[in-house]
């Protein structure tokens, strides 16, 4: 009886883990643009053309300053798989050359969130619960974190 009891705890206990960790995994991803960009929502494949340097201007003619994510991190490859179809290592190429496309990595939600906030043409991605009122979020395909339809949930 002690051994199926012990057993039963430990099986408990890896389940309330496991769920712990899947949800934590499981927060949106929330793309956020600075509060004076005149954009509200960005289309799925628009948002791809962005991060893999096809679209390197806002449709009003500004420069767009594209924030990434460390490639080990978490977050990058979620949104890599999701909107980019690619792996987190994948790079991408400036059009007609055998440069590659570059992009700011800053390490932290706060710090991309903080760059986001002072840089008037930034875009860049982190999780629904660091967003605050210093920063827009832009739905995605008229979509809103957590909404159902939300690619990046």
């Amino acid at each position: 009886m002690r051994k199926a009891s012990f057993l039963t705890l430990c099986l408990l206990s890896l389940f309330f883990w496991l769920a712990s960790s899947l949800n934590a995994s499981a927060e949106p991803i929330a793309v956020i643009v600075n509060k004076s960009n005149p954009y509200d929502d960005i289309e799925s494949h628009d948002l791809s053309r962005v991060y893999s340097g096809r679209m390197r201007r806002w449709p009003d003619g500004q420069k767009i300053a594209i924030i990434n994510r460390p490639i080990a991190s978490e977050i990058r490859r979620i949104f890599y798989e999701i909107i980019l179809k690619a792996e987190p290592t994948k790079k991408f190429f400036k059009s007609k050359s055998p440069l590659a496309f570059k992009m700011m990595k800053l390490n932290s939600d706060m710090a991309t969130r903080k760059f986001v906030a002072r840089i008037k043409n930034a875009v860049g991605y982190v999780y629904l619960s660091e967003v605050d009122d210093t920063v827009k979020i832009l739905t995605i395909d008229g979509k809103q974190p957590g909404e159902i339809g939300y690619p990046l949930n």
